[in-house]
């Protein structure tokens, strides 16, 4: 097992049944698309982040924590946590949908393409930034049985095939970071 970015040509191989869910779909796609002759592109989104981020992602909860914290009057506050090893590759929710309106309206010769910024970041940056930009003083709690056992401890993307169609990322990570403190 190597530590590469996915390609849209990878071998898909779902580690639980999210995973499974939307290999199914992209077959449904496939089907579609070469049978029936429809314009359809399947976008593979991978970690969304940035202002609005839902508390089912980590970085929404850990938000939402420090936003509860920055509300009670305690001196030091614990913020319980799975894992947070893991590399994901994320991307910024604007550029999220600025990509998906990219590909609906221009003409696109491939099936999939990778929603994804290809930059590998470890979980645990995210959320340190995320608390030096709250300026709280909170300690992080790693709980092994919070962490999903279903989530891959590495995952990248490979987006050049979305560049080559002509796209191109306007936040940076720490933009997001940022701009989810300022959203709340």
């Amino acid at each position: 097992y190597k530590r590469q970015p996915l390609h849209e040509n990878h071998n898909c191989v779902p580690a639980g049944i999210y995973g499974l869910s939307k290999n199914t779909m992209t077959r449904f796609a496939y089907f579609y698309r070469e049978q029936r002759e429809l314009d359809i592109v399947v976008a593979r989104v991978f970690n969304v982040i940035g202002p609005g981020a839902g508390q089912d992602t980590v970085a929404g909860s850990v938000l939402k924590q420090l936003v509860q914290s920055q509300k009670d009057i305690v001196a030091k506050q614990d913020i319980q946590l799975g894992d947070l090893s893991a590399i994901r590759d994320f991307v910024d929710v604007r550029d999220m949908a600025r990509a998906l309106t990219h590909l609906g309206e221009n003409k696109t010769q491939h099936l999939i393409y990778n929603l994804c910024s290809s930059n590998p970041t470890q979980v645990r940056s995210i959320i340190e930034s995320l608390v030096e930009i709250s300026g709280l003083d909170v300690k992080l709690v790693e709980k092994i049985d919070l962490a999903r056992s279903e989530n891959p401890s590495f995952s990248l993307g490979d987006n050049s095939r979305l560049i080559d169609n002509g796209f191109d990322f306007s936040y940076s990570l720490k933009d997001s970071i940022r701009d989810m403190w300022l959203h709340e």
